[in-house]
């Protein structure tokens, strides 16, 4: 019935899909050209229900800020279109959308994982950013795969599922000066940014799973720019990636170690 909300299992959320909202970034000196923004509308809508999943320890979110969160997209690289950059945050938000709970509970666990990597290897939060304005906890990084037929060839990464797949970062914020939470009359929610993996920073991901994406993570902070998702910037890691996933946890966290820092 038109107006309904949809259903999961006897859980409802927003009636809709999740929109967007696409902004031009005006220059910020004559040697940064005018970027392009876009931001999900609706992944905050109040869901009808409590969430049986409790997110509390981490900070999400209570049912008036749905997921808790928005995405944002930002670049200012003219070889990617209106397009590309909206059907980024479109397919990420319906990810989301088609399994909450799942996606939700996926995040607290990266987010646990992570922690416990920096409490018992220190040097992989020496890049951690803390946000003294916000009342919310950290956030995890999660990595996502979408069809990139459409994109750059030097964004694309084969992939058994789409042919040619782009790599997308989510995570609390990379780039200098954007806000890591939104304020709504129901409370704060995050913002969490979306962000173009390289295919060699992708294939070091899908070999060393969350401590590559955590360093990587770090290291696109570390570039103190605006907006790092770009076909031309360089890979964050200059290594090649192995040739063959890695065999245990341990195995990982040393690979991920004997990374060169970045030049």
């Amino acid at each position: 019935m038109p107006g309904m909300p949809r259903g999961y299992g006897t859980h409802y959320f927003w009636p809709d899909k999740p929109g967007w909202i696409q902004l031009k970034i005006p220059p910020t000196s004559n040697n940064v050209s005018q970027g392009r923004l876009c931001v999900s509308n609706g992944l905050t809508q109040p869901w009808e229900e409590h969430s049986p999943v409790d997110f509390g320890a981490r900070g999400f979110p209570n049912p008036n800020l749905g997921f808790g969160f928005e995405v944002v997209f930002g670049t200012t690289d003219t070889k990617l279109s209106d397009e590309n950059i909206k059907s980024i945050v479109m397919e990420i938000s319906n990810n989301m959308a088609a399994d909450p709970h799942g996606r939700l509970a996926l995040f607290q666990e990266l987010g646990t994982d992570e922690l416990q990597l920096m409490t018992n290897h220190p040097e992989f939060a020496a890049g951690t950013k803390n946000d003294e304005t916000s009342s919310l906890p950290r956030v995890g990084c999660m990595s996502m795969e979408i069809n990139a037929s459409e994109f750059p060839e030097s964004l694309q990464s084969p992939s058994m599922q789409f042919g040619k797949s782009l790599g997308i970062l989510i995570s609390g914020t990379i780039t200098k000066g954007l806000p890591s939470f939104i304020e709504l009359p129901q409370g704060k929610a995050y913002l969490l940014e979306l962000t173009i993996l390289h295919p060699e920073e992708l294939a070091h991901i899908q070999a060393c799973s969350y401590p590559a994406r955590l360093e990587i993570f770090h290291r696109l902070q570390a570039l103190n720019q605006k907006w790092c998702s770009s076909s031309t910037r360089p890979s964050v890691v200059t290594v090649p990636p192995p040739k063959n996933p890695c065999s245990s946890e341990e195995e990982v966290i040393q690979v991920v170690k004997s990374w060169p820092p970045m030049p």
